[in-house]
């Protein structure tokens, strides 16, 4: 089975691995990253725009690999609910004919205020304010905001798996989906 992820995120792409090697072990997997262009801002800012970056990552990954058997997209966000941003993202697994589609969702969890204020007074994506914020490096390809949070008892690639695995159900179980 050939799988593109539709980006070269080393975070991204483990998470991938994970996934599918979680519900199908026993497949043998060629993986290919792209980077593969959203079509919306760099720092997605809801629901909708989370969902429309994953939807174009498909697309312009469909194009660039065309012989595929699954693409899957990655987009992570923020979203502001009840006066607090919320930090989440989600998965989209898409098959070559488009026919069978899959949705997983990240946990969410609020963004600490200290890089909110980055994100807004500097106007810093999330992950360059939590490195500026933390006084670290790396966390967009690292362990992202959940790493520092929990002393790295979660990873970025740790908090990506579970949505992947989400979005890959409907090819797991083909016969209710």
């Amino acid at each position: 089975m050939k799988i593109v992820i539709a980006s070269k995120s080393p975070v991204k792409e483990a998470a991938v691995h994970n996934g599918v090697k979680a519900l199908f072990p026993k497949q043998e997997c060629i993986f290919e990253c792209v980077n593969a262009n959203s079509g919306v801002s760099a720092q997605p800012q809801n629901y909708d725009e989370m969902i429309a970056g994953a939807i174009g990552r498909i697309g312009h990954s469909k194009e660039l690999i065309p012989d595929a058997d699954i693409w899957i997209a990655l987009e992570g966000g923020i979203e502001k609910i009840d006066g607090n941003f919320y930090c989440s993202g989600w998965v989209i697994a898409e098959n070559k004919t488009g026919d069978r589609c899959g949705r997983g969702r990240t946990f969410s969890f609020v963004i600490p205020q200290k890089v909110v204020d980055l994100m807004i007074e500097e106007g810093l994506e999330q992950s360059h304010a939590t490195d500026k914020a933390f006084q670290i490096t790396g966390t967009k390809t690292g362990n992202g905001l959940i790493g520092p949070l929990t002393n790295n008892a979660l990873t970025y690639t740790d908090w990506y798996t579970p949505a992947v695995i989400s979005a890959l159900l409907p090819f797991l179980n083909k016969e209710l989906y």
